[in-house]
């Protein structure tokens, strides 16, 4: 008889007098876990749903093609810019770096008479189909400039300034045009700090002279009133000037003295700043330099990342889709006895 029949055990005092009872012997095979109709193997069970996780899989891959499709990749170039550390320790060419290492530069290259010139020099509205007449078209292309462009200080006193853009040459030339531009503005910049400190010193002997030539007048009219006092009380016979006047004489020699070493030593530094803006302008030395130039981005293929994009989303939804099953093989009869309980309060 298998473990599974029920068998009968006679009942009651007499061979005629028989009750059958059903009893229930349980067997002693070894039950396999998740091995039957009802509670499959994880294998199997991932077997049986293997074409509803590549369904998924397909379909998120298709959304993601589709997505990458519309979302063009940018092309980047960068540039790597070195300040001239003889000019830096400079206080006028306004490129003192801070003690982190990043530089001024890095607010030159994102400042917004960088962006006009940009914005002018590529005719960027229309490379960034923007109205012109619009409203707010100016802040649009400003916004999407600051996206394009990213800036790293190295903290050697390097800047890097990369570009990104979707047209691989308009990403090297807009690099490579920033550094131009940068060189031009911190160059006007010394200039301007130079031509300042020639007007300064301008200014100083100008007001050093006037205020000497006051006190010389005040003299010479303190001599002359002194002077017709001191011819009457003169003795008979003489006709020079007295002792008072011969004093302020000396004073005013002395003064006179002063006044030519002053205006000498003034007239000296101003040529010295005249003559180092001249040379600045004539020599242009520079305070910038191009450590490195933006290069066409090769590297990039957006077909090959769009493609490696959509093969990762596929294994990572197959994966996924692997993980669920084996978690539902896990816990799924717990969940569902979880919920059969619940209806059945």
């Amino acid at each position: 008889m298998k473990s599974n029949d029920l068998l009968m055990e006679p009942q009651g005092k007499g061979r005629n007098d028989r009750r059958e009872v059903p009893l229930i012997k349980v067997s002693s095979d070894p039950v396999v876990k998740h091995n039957d109709e009802r509670h499959p193997s994880l294998p199997i069970l991932i077997r049986r749903n293997t074409r509803w996780i590549l369904l998924s899989a397909i379909v998120t891959s298709a959304c993601t093609a589709i997505i990458q499709w519309y979302t063009p990749v940018p092309y980047t170039s960068s540039i790597v810019v070195l300040t001239n550390h003889e000019k830096q320790d400079e206080p006028n060419t306004g490129l003192r770096s801070t003690k982190d290492g990043s530089s001024k530069l890095l607010h030159l290259v994102t400042s917004t008479a960088m962006f006009d010139h940009l914005i002018a020099h590529f005719r960027l509205f229309e490379h960034y189909n923007v109205d012109q007449g619009a409203i707010w078209a100016y802040e649009r292309v400003s916004a999407t400039l600051l996206k394009s462009i990213s800036t790293r200080s190295t903290g050697d006193g390097a800047v890097m300034v990369t570009v990104h853009d979707m047209d691989r040459e308009m990403a090297r030339d807009m690099a490579n045009e920033i550094y131009h531009e940068l060189e031009e503005m911190v160059a006007a910049s010394s200039r301007r700090a130079s031509e300042n400190g020639v007007a300064l010193y301008q200014k100083i002997i100008a007001s050093t002279n006037n205020h000497i030539d006051r006190q010389a007048n005040e003299l010479l009219e303190l001599a002359n009133s002194i002077a017709p006092e001191e011819q009457k009380g003169a003795p008979a016979g003489t006709d020079g000037p007295t002792g008072t006047t011969r004093e302020i004489g000396k004073q005013l020699n002395k003064l006179a003295v002063e006044i030519s070493v002053a205006q000498m030593e003034l007239s000296t530094v101003l040529r010295t700043r005249e003559a180092a803006l001249a040379m600045e302008r004539q020599e242009r030395m520079p305070q910038l330099y191009l450590a490195r130039a933006a290069l066409l981005d090769v590297h990039t293929s957006p077909n090959l990342n769009r493609a490696l994009t959509v093969a990762f989303v596929f294994f990572v939804t197959v994966l996924l889709g692997a993980i669920g099953t084996a978690v539902w093989w896990e816990h799924g009869a717990d969940v569902q006895e979880y919920f059969r309980t619940s209806d059945m309060n």
